[in-house]
This record gives C-alpha cells, sequence and structure tokens, in this order.
C-alpha cells in the first residue's frame, strides 16, 4: 500500500472483564416430570439463574456503511485491517456492521494550528 497509513486506534479501549455471581437458586415445587425443553423441573429441583459475562469496551460509535464511505475512507479502513493483521491479530467478523466510526463531535471546536499554540 502506498497511501499513509492512518495513526487512528484500531481496537477499543479495554475496561474489564466481569462474571456475575448469582446467591440464590430457585426451587420447583411442582411435581417432577419434564419441562417443554425436555429439562427435568418440579419437586425437588433445583433451577440456576444464569447471568452472562460482561466484556466491557469503549463506545467507537456506529457500524459504517460502505455504500456512504468515500474512495479516502474505504482506503482508509483497509489501512487499518492490515495494521489489525499485521500486528498478528485475527478480526473472524468484518462485516460492516462489525467495523464502527465515531463521528467528530460538531459541538467541539478544533484546536489552533501549532505555530499559534506556542508559549509567550
Amino acid at each position: 500500500m502506498h497511501t499513509p497509513t492512518p495513526a487512528e486506534a484500531v481496537v477499543p479501549q479495554f475496561y474489564g472483564y466481569d462474571v456475575p455471581t448469582l446467591e440464590e437458586e430457585e426451587i420447583d415445587d411442582r411435581p417432577l416430570g419434564l419441562d417443554r425443553n425436555g429439562q427435568i423441573s418440579g419437586k425437588g429441583s433445583i433451577k440456576k439463574k444464569y447471568l452472562s459475562p460482561m466484556l466491557l469496551l469503549e463506545d467507537c460509535g456506529n457500524p459504517i456503511d460502505i455504500d456512504k464511505l468515500s474512495g479516502d475512507k474505504k482506503s482508509e479502513v483497509f489501512s487499518l485491517f492490515l495494521r489489525l493483521h499485521t500486528a498478528v491479530w485475527l478480526h473472524k467478523s468484518t462485516f460492516p456492521r462489525n467495523v464502527v466510526v465515531r463521528e467528530p463531535d460538531p459541538s467541539l471546536q478544533p484546536l489552533p494550528p501549532p505555530s499559534s499554540r506556542r508559549a509567550n
């Protein structure tokens, strides 16, 4: 690739992984038998509630719309995928719904150019 490499983040910031614990179990007092799913239920059976583990990641924006991307943006997305794979990471699902972009916030004022930020 002969174009400049974008310097944006390729993966979201990782904040943690949590496996919630549930201390109570539900005891079923109905007559013993099978429920609709073929699971044992009824007298003496214990149903354990399941809580999903959570992966806490930075919100990185909305899924891209390939049809609305300019040629430069498509090239930038391709370049970011190359960076990811060069670092020996495997994405495994490059569908557009799994590639997100954060649009700039129009309420934020841009920083002045570096030459005008010099200390006096």
